[in-house]
């Protein structure tokens, strides 16, 4: 409920929203009066990436560029983020139809250069 429509309605900011808005109030003077966050054509907030981005955002990336590289097994990589079920992991780890099929294609194409004596460069 914002500000505004509680206003409205007669109910009274608790503590903690008195001092919330204040703040941004504050803010907001400090910035010439301009908005505080930039809105698309929604309404909804646009914020900078580094505001959304998170530790577990690296870890998740680290373990999808990981498999993606293939160095480890399925069940290795799962031993290190601690899930149990390889349905669970194939969720958390970020790779699409196409990458897939291009990491089938490698392996394959690999195991063919190997059965047929040929190394790689």
């Amino acid at each position: 409920m914002t500000k505004a429509s509680k206003k409205k309605s007669g109910k009274k900011l608790t503590e903690n929203e008195r001092k919330w808005y204040y703040k941004q109030h504050k803010l907001a003077e400090s910035h010439n009066g301009n908005p505080l966050w930039e809105r698309n054509k929604h309404g909804e907030v646009i914020r900078p990436k580094y505001e959304l981005v998170s530790s577990h955002t690296s870890r998740r990336s680290g373990t999808t560029n990981l498999y993606k590289m293939g160095v480890l097994s399925s069940k290795e990589m799962r031993s290190i983020t601690g899930h149990q079920s390889e349905k669970v992991f194939e969720k958390y780890i970020r790779v699409g139809i196409s990458e897939q099929a291009q990491i089938v294609a490698d392996k394959l194409l690999a195991a063919k250069k190997a059965k047929n004596g040929k190394v790689e460069k």
